[in-house]
């Protein structure tokens, strides 16, 4: 499953507050139609055209105003989410977290007994985690010499960066 991400003052922002109700409602159909097909952004008209009918908007006119408020982009028959990408992950980011699922079931034991079951963070040993410690996002894999067992505070906390760039 993907998920979109949303400011939560998203109504009150300037591009938003004047549009209308179908424009709004087009423009949250899209983001979710963008983040659950993994489109990295891109709307093409079939697909517009699906979203508003999902959420009984007028396509074309919507469609207008959201490239007249700037949210949308216009680029040849198709439409691009302005800076989607810069808030919400590619496609290419979700299936590789979702390979990595799959590679995760197979070296957490491997991990967790090697670190001794404790959070080489903290040391907690509740709530543990694998942690990339040059993040996937940077370059990193998913070697046994790049992953540490992390609690899910210390991980969380660490985010996309390295352990000396979290630590300083």
């Amino acid at each position: 499953m993907a998920w979109v991400k949303l400011d939560d003052q998203i109504f009150a922002h300037p591009k938003i507050i004047n549009l209308s109700r179908d424009a709004k409602l087009l423009y949250l159909a899209g983001l979710a139609y963008c983040a659950g097909q993994l489109t990295d952004g891109l709307l093409r008209p079939g697909a517009v055209r699906m979203v508003a009918a999902q959420v009984e908007a007028e396509a074309e006119a919507c469609a207008d105003e959201l490239v007249a408020a700037g949210l949308w982009e216009a680029d040849g028959q198709n439409f691009i989410v302005h800076d989607y990408l810069a808030y919400n992950p590619s496609g290419a980011q979700v299936r590789a977290n979702q390979d990595w699922s799959e590679v995760a079931a197979g070296l957490r034991p491997v991990v967790l007994a090697r670190d001794e079951y404790k959070c080489q963070y903290c040391g907690a040993t509740d709530d543990l985690t694998l942690d990339h410690i040059i993040p996937c996002s940077r370059g990193g894999d998913s070697s046994l010499a790049n992953l540490r067992t992390a609690c899910r505070t210390c991980n969380s906390s660490k985010g996309a960066r390295t352990p000396e760039e979290w630590q300083r």
